[in-house]
């Protein structure tokens, strides 16, 4: 009798920091955005804080790499390997499913087809509304069927999109839609020349914004609710594209 595989659902964080956890990789793990996180103390967040602090001043100071545990990018590889064994090919780039949730989102649900021009001289305003959005998980991506001709669009303008706006546009919900082009992008294809320009694109443009977005946090009164809220959801932003930052240093080797 056929069993439907353990699905596990977790943060990227959570994913992160479950290598060493019984050595266990199972079937599938959905990467979802944060749960919405409820009112902490003052201790706690004060204490991310100062973890965070930690990282940015060691990484500008010794290391401006801001490194991963190997353990974490061993596990982020494993995941990496085992996701693109079930990657499906579509019969052509318009039955690709990240080009149909691109579509959906930024021309709404119509008769209209999707096809390939979605993604060709995106402006200002319509980056901003996909990659404002929540993404798609990357399983289901894979299992219906993805163009890679599309993930390298999607690069592009998501570098376009990150590296604009003086750091206004390195936030959450971008630091989600680059975890799932990079768990998704090809090790073979991230060494073309195209996609090799835009990930360093991006390495360079959070390596930048990243050590102010952890000294702004200063603006925050841990005392307040509300900005314990704003406090916690900056370090969940910030944690992610710290993972971000060394998986393309780490894993797609661009120092």
């Amino acid at each position: 009798m056929y069993t439907s595989p353990k699905v596990i659902r977790m943060t990227l964080d959570e994913y992160l920091a479950r290598p060493k956890e019984n050595d266990v990789l199972y079937d599938d793990i959905i990467i979802v955005p944060p749960r919405k996180p409820r009112p902490a103390g003052r201790g706690r967040t004060a204490a991310h804080f100062e973890r965070l602090k930690k990282i940015s001043m060691e990484s500008m100071d010794t290391d401006p790499r801001f490194k991963i545990k190997e353990d974490e990018l061993r596990y982020f590889k494993d995941m990496k390997d085992k996701l693109g064994k079930r990657i499906r090919q579509p019969s052509s780039e318009e039955k690709c499913a990240l080009l149909k949730h691109c579509f959906y989102t930024l021309r709404g649900y119509s008769q209209a087809e999707p096809t390939t021009g979605v993604l060709e001289n995106l402006g200002e305003s319509e980056r901003a509304k996909l990659f404002g959005s929540e993404p798609p998980e990357a399983i289901d991506l894979a299992r219906a069927g993805i163009s890679f001709a599309t993930l390298h669009r999607l690069l592009h303008e998501l570098a376009n999109y990150m590296c604009d706006g003086k750091g206004k546009n390195i936030h959450e919900s971008s630091s989600m839609w680059l975890f799932v082009i990079l768990i998704l992008l090809d090790d073979l294809h991230a060494i073309m020349e195209s996609n090799s320009y835009e990930l360093q694109r991006i390495k360079r443009a959070l390596s930048r914004h990243v050590p102010a977005m952890i000294k702004d946090m200063t603006i925050y009164d841990t005392q307040d609710a509300d900005d314990r809220l704003a406090c916690e959801k900056a370090e969940r932003a910030i944690s992610g594209f710290i993972s971000n930052i060394g998986i393309i240093r780490q894993h797609f080797n661009q120092m």
